[in-house]
């Protein structure tokens, strides 16, 4: 709630803490964080910026690393 006003920042930290449970093996918790994170980057971001690449990216590497390709494709 403290960062409400700030989606960058959010975006930039959930993205942080997901990857680490992605290296982590937790899974689940890291693709919602990363789904979260894509979500607060595309409301502050042009759809060209980087930062949703390596989001899209990271979700993608946690999703094959679940064993759900499908998802991981999608990415």
């Amino acid at each position: 709630r403290d960062l409400a006003g700030q989606p960058r920042l959010q975006g930039r930290i959930m993205q942080t803490v997901g990857t680490v449970y992605g290296a982590l093996g937790l899974y689940e918790p890291a693709r919602r964080l990363l789904e979260d994170a894509l979500r607060a980057e595309e409301r502050a971001v042009p759809r060209s910026d980087s930062t949703l690449a390596a989001l899209l990216d990271a979700a993608g590497v946690v999703a094959s690393e679940k064993g759900d390709f499908a998802d991981a494709e999608r990415h």
